[in-house]
């Protein structure tokens, strides 16, 4: 009898509701619906009601077509409405899907929506393909590491959890955005403004590209965005320091960050990639 009342209480849970993680800075709209970004599934993404509320206007699909899957597949159920602008990443929540190949797509169009308005990424049940999605961003446009970035999604919206296959591909794209030096080494944004190298007392002056000051942006960010996102980023700092942990600490313990094993390969080239972006740059592609 109590084994059926526990599968009862799974059966009849309550439903993932779409879950703000992030809100981007206002740029000058006064008095309108500040842009979020939302992390759902399916009830969300058929909700008439509550994508009008939170001002959606762009859907992130991250599901195969209703045709190619009954079980996998969400429609996009109102893909005839001019007022929204629906994009599909077809891929199952499997260890074979590839979602790192997306990464840059994905990431350009969260940003492109939320220029425009909110931005709902949704999967099946909001856990895995959506979150990754978000991560993406997450890192690329606001310069958060991995660790900071999963912990941000996990805080507001519990039910984050990206399959193994899924972490090591953030991971790699973690790798990428060490290289092309959109996360500094602490982890926070970088502003907007570039720094000119000043030529030494016997090299004369610098020939090649200049090398961003430490905290500078490299490609386009959401506006304005400097100072909200750095006061956003300290306050984890400080949050992180009362709870006695360090980066590594988060790195290490399952519970600040998740770790599996065809992840530590890459957290190693994290970590060189880390370094890396402490040195004297070389010539580093660092396009958007």
């Amino acid at each position: 009898e109590r084994q059926f009342d526990q599968r009862l209480i799974v059966q009849t849970a309550k439903p993932v509701v779409m879950t703000l993680i992030y809100s981007a800075p206002s740029a000058g709209r006064s008095g309108e619906k500040a842009h979020g970004l939302y992390i759902g599934g399916k009830a969300d993404a058929k909700s008439r009601k509550r994508l009008d509320d939170m001002g959606v206007t762009h859907i992130l699909n991250v599901t195969p077509e209703k045709d190619a899957s009954i079980q996998s597949g969400v429609p996009n159920y109102f893909e005839k409405d001019a007022r929204l602008t629906y994009k599909r990443i077809p891929v199952y929540d499997a260890s074979t899907s590839d979602l790192l190949s997306q990464a840059d797509a994905i990431v350009g169009f969260i940003s492109s929506g939320l220029h425009h308005g909110s931005v709902l990424v949704h999967c099946k049940m909001g856990a895995s393909r959506s979150a990754t999605c978000v991560i993406f961003f997450l890192m690329r446009k606001l310069g958060m590491t991995f660790d900071n970035a999963f912990n941000l999604c996990r805080r507001h919206h519990p039910d984050v959890n990206p399959i193994p296959a899924f972490l090591t591909q953030l991971r790699k794209y973690e790798v990428k955005c060490w290289k092309l030096g959109v996360i500094s080494g602490t982890g926070n944004v970088k502003s907007s403004k570039k720094r000119k190298s000043p030529p030494g007392p016997s090299r004369g002056p610098v020939i090649g590209p200049s090398w961003p000051k430490q905290g500078a942006a490299i490609g386009p960010s959401l506006p304005p965005g400097d100072e909200l996102r750095s006061e956003f980023h300290e306050n984890m700092k400080k949050k992180a320091k009362a709870d006695g942990r360090c980066e590594e600490e988060q790195a290490i313990d399952p519970s600040i960050g998740p770790m599996n094993k065809p992840c530590i390969a890459v957290v190693k080239d994290v970590a060189v990639a880390r370094a890396d972006a402490n040195k004297v740059p070389s010539s580093v592609d660092k396009g958007d």
